[in-house]
């Protein structure tokens, strides 16, 4: 039988391999940077938005320390499957079976990891006020991080890997304009409505802001 050190230790080390997972989508939509995100580091800039948002905006009826529990280990799956995009031809169910069935991989480890799990669970049904802001955390950090990448590199479509470049829905938004990586990121999430009205502020504040940088 396992020790609390051993489990602490065997969790530990398999999740912080997550430091050295870039983000795919970083990678295919070819930012020339000498470093790139990983997922580790995009788990910790979820945390501080929910950190801030929920400071800024005291609207929200959530717990946030159970948001922040949610956004900690909502990416743990990628130690087993990767990170896996939009882009990757893999369908939303599939790759939501796969991903249930590597975090209960990875949750063995620990004793109580049942209850992170059902925190995983919670976070794709998205139906509780935690799992909305923390979906929305998720993706309102993407598209920051899009516009940062922008702001030097001017990431556009056509200097992506030739696969997102194939992508219908790439194609679809290219056909209209030649945008930018962080312009694309804004524009579906535009339609997308995934972002609540606070949030798709927070997103048009950044936008300005990098607009008005490029203008200098």
């Amino acid at each position: 039988m396992s020790s609390p050190q051993s489990n602490v230790l065997d969790f530990y080390y398999l999740t912080i391999s997550l430091k050295d997972m870039v983000r795919s989508g970083w990678k295919q939509w070819n930012v020339q940077r000498k470093r790139l995100e990983s997922v580790a580091e995009h788990i910790y800039s979820t945390c501080m938005l929910a950190i801030a948002i929920n400071s800024e905006y005291l609207s929200y009826p959530i717990n946030l320390e159970k948001v922040i529990l949610m956004l900690a280990v909502h990416e743990l799956e990628e130690i087993f499957i990767s990170d896996i995009t939009p882009f990757d031809n893999i369908s939303p169910e599939e790759k939501l079976r796969r991903g249930h069935e590597a975090i209960r991989q990875v949750l063995a480890t620990l004793t109580n990891g049942y209850r992170y799990e059902a925190l995983i669970h919670e976070f794709d049904e998205r139906k509780t006020p935690e799992a909305q802001f923390a979906y929305m955390c998720d993706k309102l950090d993407a598209d920051l991080m899009s516009l940062y990448y922008d702001q030097d590199l001017n990431c556009t479509v056509e200097n992506a890997t030739l696969h997102l470049q194939q992508n219908g829905d790439i194609q679809n938004l290219s056909n209209n304009g030649e945008y930018t990586m962080g312009e694309c990121f804004y524009i579906v999430e535009q339609e997308s409505c995934r972002l609540d009205e606070n949030f798709s502020k927070i997103l048009e504040e950044a936008r300005w802001r990098f607009i008005q940088m490029r203008l200098r």
